[in-house]
Formats: C-alpha cells, structure tokens, sequence
C-alpha cells in the first residue's frame, strides 16, 4: 500500500536519526526514497541539507508529530515500537508525473502534508518520490516551564 511506503520512509528517518544506526538509516532511505537512490552520501551533499539538519535531535519533534496522538502540549510523546500514522487521504491527479499523493496529518501542524509516492513496477513496493512539505511548519513542543498567557 502507498501508505505503507510511507511509514517505512519515516521509520528509516527515525533510524538515521539514532547515532547508534545512522548507517542503517542512510542505507534504508536510500533504498526508501527515489531521489536518494545509489548516492551512499546522499546526506553529505549540498541539496539535501535542510532534509539532514531536520534529520537532527533538535528536530526529533518533527517526525514524532506525524504519530497518532502526538501533539505540542505533550511534547509529542509516542511509542517508537508501536504507533500508527494519521493519513488523511490520498490522491492522484492524471497528469502529475511526481506521484501519488498521501496526505498525513501532524499533531503541530495546522494543515495537513503530502508525500508523493511511486510504485515500483517490479517489485510493487512504494517509495518517496517528494516528502519536503514533511519537516516544514510543524510547531515546537510546548516547554511546560514557560507561562502561557490566553
């Protein structure tokens, strides 16, 4: 299912973000997303720069945000071993060469993002085609320490 690629997508953001698997990580979104394929230093070159530093543990939010239950206010806690996504929906234009569209919903975005996936025709499997709309916009966890203010 197109929505499957891209959970496998984020599950291999999350692995890239753990030192301990970083390897593991830049070998699965190579194999993951279709602009990376066959570049072993996809995350060493200038255009992919944005994508590597949201891939950074300051950013960790970001990629949580796109679980399930995961919002600001707690500081986007999820289960790494278990949690679903929230897709919205999904879409196909005719003449759009990019892909699919899925549409996923985050807990720290007021609107929901899309990835464009493509099929594989020999092995059926899906993969990114275009995921940038994915680390933009998504609001900070909320500090419980600061005051809030209505």
């Amino acid at each position: 299912e197109p929505q499957g690629g891209v959970k496998c997508f984020i599950n291999a953001c999350f692995v890239y973000m753990n030192e301990a698997t970083r390897d593991e990580g830049r070998q699965m979104l190579s194999y993951m997303a279709i602009p990376l394929a066959g570049d072993v230093d996809w995350d060493t070159a200038g255009g992919n720069r944005l994508f590597v530093e949201r891939l950074g543990p300051d950013y960790a939010h970001i990629w949580r945000s796109y679980a399930v239950g995961a919002t600001p206010e707690n500081a986007y806690q999820m289960d790494p071993d278990n949690w679903e996504l929230n897709f919205e929906r999904t879409h196909q234009h005719e003449e759009d060469e990019r892909g699919l569209q899925v549409y996923l919903r985050s807990g720290g975005a007021d609107a929901p993002r899309v990835v464009y996936v493509k099929q594989n025709p020999q092995s059926g499997l899906w993969h990114a085609a275009t995921w940038h709309t994915l680390f933009v916009g998504v609001k900070p966890p909320v500090d419980p320490n600061v005051e809030q203010f209505n």
